[in-house]
C-alpha cells in the first residue's frame, strides 16, 4: 500500500485542505478528505502541530518520506493504533471508506 497527503490551499485564504490517497497493490486508488491541516492534527491525529512535526521528521510535507510518515499517523490515529500494528489493514480498509467518512471538519 503507498500512502500520501494531498494539500492545496483552502478557500479562507489561510491554511491547507489535505487529502488522504492510498494505492493498493493493484494500483487502485482511493481519496479520501481529511479537512484543514490544523483541524487534522488536533481532531483526527489528536495532538497539536509541533508535535505532528516532530512526529513525522519535519514540516515540509512535500518531503516523500515525511508526507509518507504523516500518512501513516493519520491511518494510525484513525485505527486508535499508536504503535502502528494493524495499519496496513486499516488502510486496505479505508479503501473502502466513503470519501468524507474520516474528515476532521
Amino acid at each position: 500500500m503507498k500512502v500520501k497527503v494531498l494539500h492545496s490551499p483552502n478557500g479562507y485564504g489561510f491554511g491547507h485542505d489535505w487529502q488522504l490517497q492510498l494505492t493498493n497493490d493493484q494500483g487502485i486508488m482511493k481519496q479520501l478528505y481529511l479537512g484543514q491541516d490544523a483541524k487534522v492534527c488536533r481532531r483526527i491525529i489528536g495532538i497539536n502541530e509541533g508535535e505532528v512535526q516532530r512526529l513525522i521528521g519535519g514540516n515540509n510535507i512535500d518531503d516523500p518520506q515525511v508526507n509518507e510518515n504523516l500518512a501513516w499517523l493519520i491511518i494510525e490515529a484513525v485505527n486508535g493504533d499508536p504503535d502502528g500494528q494493524d495499519r496496513e489493514q486499516v488502510a486496505e480498509a479505508l479503501m473502502n471508506a466513503q470519501p468524507w467518512e474520516i474528515a476532521a471538519e
